[in-house]
């Protein structure tokens, strides 16, 4: 999503907006959640297992932020990926869906962008969710 975001920006601020046509596609995901990358080629057997904990975080955040403010719905996220072994945040931002820009009230479209270090070589993995919109 971060990617195609950015992509979205470029191609509005090049002027070409009405002349390019941008197809979005859900993300491609494992079993276990995990999204599909080829980084996850280099992940261990044990960097794999634990990977997963990103996107169950994530998405346990959404039913949390119905009754939580953004930041501590960040916070949350933060401390509950940073207490599984072999994960640390390097960000996550809660950002309007259009801008990226953060926010501090949840929006009608609100995102919320992750990369997480995995493991002992570290291999960063990205990830998001959608809160609102």
């Amino acid at each position: 999503w971060q990617q195609i975001a950015v992509i979205k920006c470029l191609v509005d601020f090049i002027g070409m907006k009405d002349t390019i046509r941008i197809v979005e596609c859900p993300i491609v995901r494992d079993a276990d959640g995990l999204a599909k990358s080829s980084r996850n080629t280099l992940l261990t057997a044990d960097e794999r297992a634990v990977a997963p904990k990103i996107y169950e975080a994530l998405q346990a955040s959404v039913e949390y932020a119905r009754t939580h403010s953004v930041a501590e719905t960040h916070d949350k996220v933060v401390a509950d990926i940073n207490a599984v072994e072999g994960l640390e945040v390097e960000y996550f931002d809660i950002v309007d869906g259009n801008t990226l820009l953060e926010v501090n009230t949840w929006k009608a479209y609100v995102v919320g962008c992750i990369t997480v270090y995995c493991g002992h070589t570290p291999i960063r993995l990205i990830d998001h969710i959608k809160y609102r919109g």
